[in-house]
């Protein structure tokens, strides 16, 4: 009587974890053909996405549906600037599935923007590891978090999430808080490009694949440990 997506929908609105709803400014399912360059924003507010450098879809491993975005040497999504992504002191979640191929790169991009190649917002996923959050405005660290090394590793695919939940900070992996801070920091309006598996200039991408990336403004999706979503989101 009902079908696979009523009870998915039902499992993800009961947990909290939602799907594509209001506050979903960006949706990134990345499926498509084998090396496909299309990748379409499923939001309520689609935005136009640009692949860059060596960046496809791939259906040789991916997490939900059909694909997942590869990226290898150089490459990454890039789409304009946008008021969907001013934070200010809003609550946010940005959450995704990732499984490196490698981990040799340095500050390899999981998303930033920045100004005027200054200031910048970023999460990024380390050597060891290791996956850090930085905000770093007025040539000055405005908010950090860093979790321990060993947090991401390769050949399997793992759910990192950052969430923002009044002034309390949180980096989960699979679910779980591996690093937190409180701040009340307001959050400045970047102008550069918003991307995603790269730093700015296409440089340091992920190396590996990455699925079902979400941009949440103006709601904490989780605010303590949980158990990551079983299925691609849906509306």
């Amino acid at each position: 009587m009902f079908g696979t997506s009523f009870f998915a929908d039902n499992v993800a609105a009961n947990t909290g974890i939602g799907g594509i709803d209001t506050y979903t400014k960006l949706m990134l399912h990345m499926d498509g053909a084998n090396a496909g360059t299309t990748f379409t924003d499923s939001s309520l507010t689609p935005k136009t996405i640009t692949p860059l450098g060596e960046a496809t879809t791939s259906t040789v491993d991916f997490k939900f549906a059909t694909a997942s975005l590869l990226t290898s040497t150089i490459g990454g999504l890039s789409t304009p600037a946008h008021a969907d992504f001013n934070l200010g002191t809003s609550d946010f979640t940005v959450d995704f599935w990732i499984n490196p191929t490698s981990l040799a790169g340095t500050n390899e991009g999981l998303y930033n923007q920045v100004t005027n190649g200054t200031d910048f917002t970023t999460l990024y996923l380390n050597s060891n590891g290791a996956i850090q959050y930085r905000d770093f405005e007025s040539n000055a660290d405005q908010v950090t978090l860093t979790t321990g090394a060993g947090a991401i590793v390769t050949g399997s695919w793992q759910h990192i999430a950052l969430v923002r939940n009044g002034n309390n900070w949180n980096i989960y992996v699979n679910g779980t808080s591996q690093a937190s801070t409180t701040n009340a920091h307001s959050v400045a309006t970047f102008t550069g490009s918003f991307q995603i598996g790269y730093v700015s200039g296409y440089t340091n991408p992920v190396v590996g694949y990455v699925d079902e990336f979400r941009w949440s403004k103006g709601i904490a999706r989780w605010t303590s440990n949980f158990t990551p979503p079983a299925s691609a989101y849906t509306t």
